[in-house]
């Protein structure tokens, strides 16, 4: 997703939300949701978001498509 993408660095959900150019609340809901899949993770300390460990080993296997090499609208 676009989200996974731009949170290469741990980012705050309002600097997410300017970057995608929506409203915190709306940003806040995704994140949230990303939260819940597994695919991002919260630091409960600097409210940051940050990709899931999960997620970071996925993209790192050999040959494993990611979102950036998967063809669009395969979601897999």
């Amino acid at each position: 997703s676009l989200v996974v993408r731009l949170v290469r660095q741990p980012m705050k959900a309002v600097e997410i939300a300017d970057a995608l150019k929506v409203t915190a609340p709306q940003a806040q809901k995704w994140l949230k949701r990303l939260v819940e899949e597994g695919v991002l993770e919260k630091n409960k300390q600097d409210a940051r978001y940050s990709l899931s460990e999960t997620c970071l080993s996925e993209s790192d296997g050999p040959g494993k498509p990611t979102a950036e090499t998967r063809p669009a609208g395969t979601g897999k």
